[in-house]
């Protein structure tokens, strides 16, 4: 009799246990669309007519809903270091937003749903989800489904771009695309792709297969370089400098020479066919050029006004002020992440950020000692380290918070299971 109970016990069971979702699959789906996503849905929305804003509400809802589904499922709080520095800051921000809004009538350059959708909903609940499952994967990590998604998703832009614009001459950018956030996107499939091409995983994947990170490459490039992006460029070129750089034992020097010596080549070619959108004068003109100066001042003038209240800031008045200095550029954040957080929460924002910083690198040092074959995650860090140097404002690069959670869910994964990968 127990027998015929145990049966559909055990049966239902097995049936559970296989309706998991494996967070490794979880994992590289949501950084897949937090990564790739934006630039094909543009493209898409421009071809048919639709409207881009509406698009990515659409799209970033959903990256909410799965990253929420995730966070049920998945997360518990651990009350470590680097959790509790990303939960201190946003809540920092949002206690500020919200202080200088509904008690001093502050008027903010962008809506303030916007503001708060930013830093709630396209930072810290997706990078706190991207934590959850990477800190639970268990095994090697294999990127070649991002390559092949960033791949078919950065493919299908470019032929729509080449469709409507003339490639070799036109930005790659929309009226509702930054050039900038494009620009990164390539510099990822690169980055991703080139690191894979150096591994070992490379080497025991089918034959035909490998076209695909051959593919990332290319397709990585030639997204960067029509983007005309300098800092997309840059961190493009220090990320391959360093992934070359980086030993791994299963690669011979001669292999990982003879990878850097092809890629420089075909970046090199890539770089006088699609440099033509601008990317070379602005290279030629670098820190003389309008923008280069353009950022010295918004940073200059944003530490003067920090002075005024250096503990706490001046808050969201930060929107107006810069809107005032420079009316012709209606711009409303200094274009530095350390110098953002000090015009709105003072030194003791910039604190909890620089605490963040030294985690994440500490992380990513120990992760490369651990585990080669996650050096492209440490190279998506660094690209977006640079990114937001020089580019946009705290809410606005989730790629800055949401590869820092991956580092260091994935570090904490490892040092779990002990192993070196």
């Amino acid at each position: 009799m127990n027998k015929l109970f145990q049966l559909p016990i055990k049966d239902l069971s097995n049936k559970m246990e296989m309706a998991k979702i494996n967070p490794r699959q979880i994992f590289l789906s949501l950084l897949s669309l937090l990564i790739f996503s934006q630039v094909p849905a543009s493209f898409i929305s421009y071809q048919f007519g639709i409207d881009n804003h509406a698009s990515m509400i659409i799209l970033r809802g959903l990256i909410l809903l799965i990253s929420l589904a995730t966070l049920i499922k998945e997360y518990y709080f651990r009350w470590n270091f680097w959790e509790l520095s990303i939960v201190l800051f946003w809540s920092f921000y949002i206690i500020r937003l919200s202080i200088d809004i509904l008690i001093y009538n502050i008027s903010t350059a962008i809506p303030p749903w916007e503001l708060y959708a930013w830093s709630i909903g396209s930072t810290l609940i997706p990078s706190l989800a991207i934590y959850a499952v990477a800190s639970k994967i268990k095994g090697e990590l294999n990127s070649l489904f991002l390559i092949s998604f960033g791949t078919i998703s950065l493919g299908t832009s470019l032929l729509l771009f080449s469709i409507n614009f003339n490639p070799y001459i036109s930005r790659f950018s929309l009226e509702n695309l930054n050039s900038i956030p494009a620009g990164h996107a390539g510099a990822s499939l690169f980055l991703i792709s080139f690191c894979y091409v150096l591994s070992s995983q490379f080497r025991r994947i089918e034959s035909w297969k490998r076209i695909l990170p051959i593919l990332g490459i290319l397709i990585g490039i030639i997204v960067t370089l029509s983007s005309s992006t300098r800092s997309a460029f840059i961190a493009l070129l220090l990320g391959l400098i360093f992934a070359s750089l980086v030993p791994e034992s299963t690669r011979s020097v001669k292999y990982r020479f003879s990878m850097l010596t092809v890629t420089v080549a075909i970046l090199t070619a890539c770089y006088s066919i699609f440099g033509g959108s601008g990317l070379i004068e602005k290279l030629q003109t670098l820190g003389q050029g309008e923008s280069e100066l353009n950022r010295i001042k918004f940073i200059s003038s944003s530490l003067e006004y920090w002075y005024q209240n250096p503990i706490l800031g001046i808050g969201f008045k930060m929107h107006s002020i810069l809107n005032n200095l420079f009316v012709e550029l209606d711009p409303y954040y200094p274009h530095n992440f350390i110098v953002e957080s000090l015009l709105i929460g003072g030194i003791v924002l910039c604190l909890i950020l620089l605490i963040f910083l030294v985690i994440t690198t500490w992380n990513a040092i120990k992760l490369i000692r651990l585990s080669k074959s996650n050096l492209w995650l440490v190279c998506l860090w660094l690209q977006a380290f640079i990114y937001v140097m020089v580019s946009g404002h705290l809410g606005n690069v989730p790629l800055f918070w949401f590869t820092s959670a991956a580092i260091c869910g994935r570090y904490s994964s490892l040092t779990k299971q002990k192993v070196t990968i």
